[in-house]
Protein backbone atom coordinates (compact mmCIF):
# COMPACT_ATOMS: atom_id res chain seq x y z
CA UNK A 1 0.00 0.00 0.00
CA UNK A 2 2.97 2.12 0.92
CA UNK A 3 4.57 1.35 -2.80
CA UNK A 4 1.26 2.20 -4.56
CA UNK A 5 0.31 5.97 -2.31
CA UNK A 6 4.20 7.23 -3.28
CA UNK A 7 3.52 6.38 -6.90
CA UNK A 8 0.15 8.08 -6.42
CA UNK A 9 2.00 11.03 -4.75
CA UNK A 10 4.23 11.39 -8.41
CA UNK A 11 2.06 10.07 -11.02
CA UNK A 12 -0.99 12.13 -9.73
CA UNK A 13 0.90 15.26 -9.98
CA UNK A 14 1.64 16.73 -13.13
CA UNK A 15 5.13 18.17 -11.89
CA UNK A 16 6.32 15.06 -10.53
CA UNK A 17 5.20 13.18 -13.34
CA UNK A 18 7.32 15.33 -15.46
CA UNK A 19 10.28 15.15 -13.87
CA UNK A 20 9.59 11.42 -13.45
CA UNK A 21 9.37 10.77 -17.23
CA UNK A 22 12.74 12.96 -17.36
CA UNK A 23 13.96 10.52 -15.61
CA UNK A 24 13.18 7.56 -17.32
CA UNK A 25 14.45 9.33 -20.55
CA UNK A 26 18.11 9.77 -19.02
CA UNK A 27 17.89 6.17 -17.54
CA UNK A 28 17.69 5.05 -21.56
CA UNK A 29 20.40 7.76 -22.88
CA UNK A 30 22.90 6.72 -20.44
CA UNK A 31 21.85 2.47 -21.10
CA UNK A 32 22.74 3.62 -24.92
CA UNK A 33 18.57 2.32 -25.15
CA UNK A 34 17.90 6.22 -27.18
CA UNK A 35 20.04 8.46 -28.81
CA UNK A 36 21.10 11.24 -26.28
CA UNK A 37 19.26 14.66 -26.40
CA UNK A 38 15.67 13.12 -26.55
CA UNK A 39 12.72 16.18 -26.13
CA UNK A 40 10.55 15.08 -23.80
CA UNK A 41 7.71 17.01 -24.64
CA UNK A 42 8.29 15.47 -28.45
CA UNK A 43 7.71 11.79 -26.44
CA UNK A 44 5.12 13.17 -24.76
CA UNK A 45 3.38 13.85 -27.93
CA UNK A 46 4.15 10.50 -29.44
CA UNK A 47 2.96 8.65 -26.46
CA UNK A 48 -0.04 10.75 -27.29
CA UNK A 49 -0.57 10.01 -30.33
CA UNK A 50 0.00 6.34 -29.93
CA UNK A 51 -2.36 5.90 -27.79
CA UNK A 52 -5.27 8.05 -30.18
CA UNK A 53 -4.17 5.53 -33.28
CA UNK A 54 -4.91 2.81 -30.79
CA UNK A 55 -8.60 4.18 -29.89
CA UNK A 56 -9.01 4.91 -33.65
CA UNK A 57 -8.81 8.53 -32.99
CA UNK A 58 -7.40 9.84 -36.26
CA UNK A 59 -7.37 13.50 -36.42
CA UNK A 60 -5.84 14.10 -32.93
CA UNK A 61 -3.07 11.46 -33.25
CA UNK A 62 -2.05 13.18 -36.61
CA UNK A 63 -2.44 16.28 -34.58
CA UNK A 64 0.25 14.34 -31.69
CA UNK A 65 2.58 13.03 -34.17
CA UNK A 66 2.46 16.17 -35.88
CA UNK A 67 3.71 18.22 -32.71
CA UNK A 68 6.42 15.64 -32.06
CA UNK A 69 7.83 16.07 -35.42
CA UNK A 70 7.93 19.98 -35.09
CA UNK A 71 9.27 20.01 -31.64
CA UNK A 72 12.43 17.01 -33.09
CA UNK A 73 12.42 16.89 -36.59
CA UNK A 74 15.58 14.85 -36.43
CA UNK A 75 13.49 11.53 -34.97
CA UNK A 76 12.86 9.28 -37.85
CA UNK A 77 10.10 7.55 -35.42
CA UNK A 78 7.97 10.88 -34.87
CA UNK A 79 8.29 11.06 -38.96
CA UNK A 80 7.23 7.08 -39.76
CA UNK A 81 4.38 7.27 -37.03
CA UNK A 82 3.02 10.64 -39.14
CA UNK A 83 3.64 8.61 -42.17
CA UNK A 84 1.20 5.85 -40.84
CA UNK A 85 -1.35 8.15 -39.29
CA UNK A 86 -1.67 9.94 -42.42
CA UNK A 87 -2.39 7.11 -44.55
CA UNK A 88 -5.50 7.05 -41.92
CA UNK A 89 -6.05 10.65 -41.89
CA UNK A 90 -9.98 11.45 -42.17
CA UNK A 91 -9.31 14.86 -43.10
CA UNK A 92 -7.68 14.54 -46.58
CA UNK A 93 -8.98 12.91 -49.44
CA UNK A 94 -7.22 8.92 -49.91
CA UNK A 95 -5.01 10.29 -52.95
CA UNK A 96 -4.02 13.41 -50.64
CA UNK A 97 -3.44 10.55 -47.69
CA UNK A 98 -0.95 8.58 -49.91
CA UNK A 99 0.92 11.75 -50.72
CA UNK A 100 1.33 12.86 -47.31
CA UNK A 101 2.11 9.71 -46.25
CA UNK A 102 4.89 9.32 -48.56
CA UNK A 103 6.40 12.46 -48.28
CA UNK A 104 6.53 12.14 -44.00
CA UNK A 105 8.24 8.28 -44.86
CA UNK A 106 10.59 10.29 -47.08
CA UNK A 107 12.15 12.52 -44.82
CA UNK A 108 12.18 9.67 -42.21
CA UNK A 109 14.38 7.31 -44.94
CA UNK A 110 16.39 11.16 -45.34
CA UNK A 111 17.59 10.74 -41.61
CA UNK A 112 17.48 6.92 -41.63
CA UNK A 113 17.71 5.07 -44.95
CA UNK A 114 17.30 1.88 -43.58
CA UNK A 115 14.12 2.76 -41.39
CA UNK A 116 11.81 -0.54 -41.32
CA UNK A 117 8.65 1.39 -39.81
CA UNK A 118 8.89 3.95 -42.65
CA UNK A 119 9.85 1.83 -45.70
CA UNK A 120 6.48 -0.30 -44.63
CA UNK A 121 4.44 2.90 -44.56
CA UNK A 122 6.71 3.80 -47.72
CA UNK A 123 4.40 0.51 -48.90
CA UNK A 124 1.78 1.30 -47.63
CA UNK A 125 1.32 4.58 -49.25
CA UNK A 126 2.06 2.63 -52.55
CA UNK A 127 -0.89 0.34 -52.07
CA UNK A 128 -3.47 3.48 -51.37
CA UNK A 129 -2.17 4.79 -54.69
CA UNK A 130 -3.00 1.25 -56.34
CA UNK A 131 0.46 0.18 -57.26
CA UNK A 132 0.54 -3.15 -54.77
CA UNK A 133 2.85 -4.83 -57.07
CA UNK A 134 5.43 -1.82 -56.17
CA UNK A 135 4.61 -2.13 -52.24
CA UNK A 136 5.07 -5.72 -52.24
CA UNK A 137 8.31 -5.76 -53.47
CA UNK A 138 9.35 -2.92 -51.42
CA UNK A 139 8.18 -4.74 -48.03
CA UNK A 140 10.26 -7.74 -49.51
CA UNK A 141 13.44 -5.59 -49.94
CA UNK A 142 12.47 -4.11 -46.13
CA UNK A 143 12.36 -7.68 -44.84
CA UNK A 144 15.99 -8.64 -46.52
CA UNK A 145 17.56 -6.07 -44.44
CA UNK A 146 15.39 -6.73 -40.85
CA UNK A 147 14.17 -10.18 -41.18
CA UNK A 148 12.64 -10.36 -38.11
CA UNK A 149 10.47 -6.96 -37.91
CA UNK A 150 7.18 -7.47 -37.02
CA UNK A 151 5.61 -3.87 -38.78
CA UNK A 152 6.73 -5.25 -42.43
CA UNK A 153 5.72 -8.66 -41.60
CA UNK A 154 2.07 -7.73 -41.30
CA UNK A 155 2.60 -5.47 -44.30
CA UNK A 156 3.76 -7.74 -46.18
CA UNK A 157 1.18 -10.11 -44.94
CA UNK A 158 -2.00 -7.47 -45.79
CA UNK A 159 -0.62 -6.81 -49.11
CA UNK A 160 -0.62 -10.74 -50.11
CA UNK A 161 -4.54 -10.37 -49.21
CA UNK A 162 -4.99 -7.75 -51.35
CA UNK A 163 -5.87 -8.76 -55.18
CA UNK A 164 -2.84 -9.74 -57.66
Amino acid sequence: QAKVNAAYRVLGNEEKRRGYRAFLLLQFEISGVRRPGIDLDAEIALKRGEKALRARRLAEAVTSFREAVDRNPKEPEYLSMLAFASLLDPVLPRGQRAEEAKKAAKRALALAPDHARSLSVLALAEELRGHTADARRLVLDTLRVHPNDEVAKAVLHRLNRVKK
